[in-house]
């Protein structure tokens, strides 16, 4: 397999699984969802306008705790006016699922094309005679 193959086909597989994640909103209550889906990321519009990307959010009590730029962070959820985390993209699975197998069929007609009988351009050899390159006729 040349350099170059393995590459688009690192880039297809990372491509394809990218594309069925995206940031989406979260429905209310954000601490319910935090809670059961657990999400590594969060990005959080407080009630001031101002968004913040909140690393590892958990949880306690009444205020979401997290890591914002690296730093220890809490944030009341009173203050919280709107949240969004990544999610599955069901949509954008199915596209990526059928460009993958019309890829993966394209691949294939292309590898296999010209393989197989080539229509009669060729002599068949006579069992009995030796023929092939290099064999006077």
């Amino acid at each position: 397999m040349t350099h170059a193959v393995r590459w688009t086909i690192v880039a297809a597989l990372g491509l394809g699984f990218a594309a069925c994640k995206s940031v989406a909103p979260v429905d209310s209550p954000y601490s319910t969802y935090i809670k059961n889906k657990q999400p590594t990321t969060v990005w959080v519009t407080r009630a001031n306008h101002s968004t913040v990307k909140v690393d590892g959010p958990r949880i306690f009590n009444d205020t979401l705790v997290g890591a914002v730029q690296g730093q220890y962070t809490e944030i009341a959820m009173s203050d919280v006016a709107h949240m969004s985390a990544i999610k599955d993209d069901k949509t954008k699975t199915i596209l990526a699922a059928t460009a993958g197998g019309l890829v993966t069929v394209g691949a294939l007609v292309w590898i296999f094309q010209g393989q197989g009988s080539s229509g009669g351009s060729t002599i068949p050899c006579d069992p009995d005679t030796p023929c092939g390159p290099g064999t006077p006729q």
